[in-house]
């Protein structure tokens, strides 16, 4: 079916307005400039293939027009609350929630609950929501929380500050806290059994908060703390395990050597000096490749030519 627009503009002022759109210009920029009514002429006559799908063109709004997508205050808190409540009345659904899935130390209690059978004796839940928090591990008949603590409780001061909070409200509802170290869950269990053990028969006579082992820093490694809007697992070196490191290295390298008496650097220029590197190469059982590098980690010359200029300085040197 021929439209009425096909006939309006010529194939240079089509290919113009193709242009345009590919350099950023809207379907409504064009309806707006051109005075074209159809937008389904120009999505299937006018830009066939070309069209953007819905992302892109949201993507290109964005860019061109993010004061249409800015919420005001108002409506930001509106949001919010009902956010909230959405999470109090359905707790299951948060991302949290829904992972569900234990990293490594949490299965190592797991597996701690079932060799001391915990599990038979007590009622216990993972992941029990305390609005706005999750407990790690829940007796709920006894109200005590198990939170198991690694390194960025440590090192990380917002995830500190959220920890004491965390630990306020708890023990405000009438919870007591245990917070245990991932060291001591991958490698006591008898520990945790005396602590828990004592906790449970003390009859509400000890501390509300205990903390149990030490929190073990990674080894030459600092947790960074945000990178954009979640937490990292990435680490950083600290200098002294980069020095460290480079020691090591080269101890290795060092033992990887074919030839373990490689001459000193000027004995090395001595040689290069009155003999070929193919002869030099002969003498160390080496190919001549070798002698080149060898020069370049003394910085010695390993061309004729630098070999002949530096040749003569090095004599000057020695003479003065």
């Amino acid at each position: 079916m021929i439209s009425k627009y096909d006939n309006l503009f010529t194939e240079e002022e089509k290919e113009k307005i193709r242009n345009e759109y590919l350099n950023g210009c809207s379907i409504r920029d064009i309806v707006k400039k051109y005075n074209i009514k159809s937008k389904m002429w120009i999505r299937e006559k006018l830009l066939g293939d070309i069209t953007r799908n819905f992302s892109e063109a949201m993507s290109l709004s964005h860019k061109k027009y993010p004061e249409n997508f800015k919420h005001t205050e108002e409506t930001k808190l509106k949001l919010r609350e009902i956010r909230l409540k959405y999470l109090k009345e359905h707790p299951e659904e948060t991302a949290w929630r829904k992972r569900n899935k234990p990293s490594y130390p949490e299965k190592c209690f797991i597996d701690f609950l079932k060799k001391y059978e915990y599990d038979k004796k007590y009622l216990i839940e993972r992941e029990k929501s305390i609005f706005p928090y999750y407990i790690d591990f829940a007796f709920i008949n006894e109200k005590i929380a198990i939170e198991i603590d690694g390194s960025q409780h440590l090192l990380n001061e917002e995830r500190k500050e959220n920890d004491r909070k965390k630990d306020l409200l708890l023990t405000s509802l009438g919870w007591k806290v245990i917070r245990i170290s991932e060291d001591i869950v991958k490698n006591n269990y008898e520990l945790i059994n005396n602590k828990l053990k004592e906790i449970l028969l003390s009859n509400n006579k000890i501390n509300n908060i205990t903390h149990v082992g030490i929190i073990k820093v990674p080894k030459g490694e600092i947790k960074i703390s945000k990178n954009g809007k979640q937490y990292t697992n990435y680490y950083k070196k600290s200098e002294q395990y980069n020095e460290k490191q480079t020691i090591k290295q080269h101890e290795y390298y060092l033992r990887q050597r074919k030839v373990k008496n490689r001459p000193s650097k000027e004995e090395l220029f001595d040689l290069i000096t009155n003999f070929s590197f193919r002869y030099i190469a002969k003498i160390y059982n080496v190919c001549d490749k070798t002698i080149v590098k060898w020069c370049k980690s003394y910085d010695l010359p390993y061309r004729k030519k630098d070999l002949t200029k530096r040749h003569v300085l090095e004599l000057a040197d020695r003479q003065v």
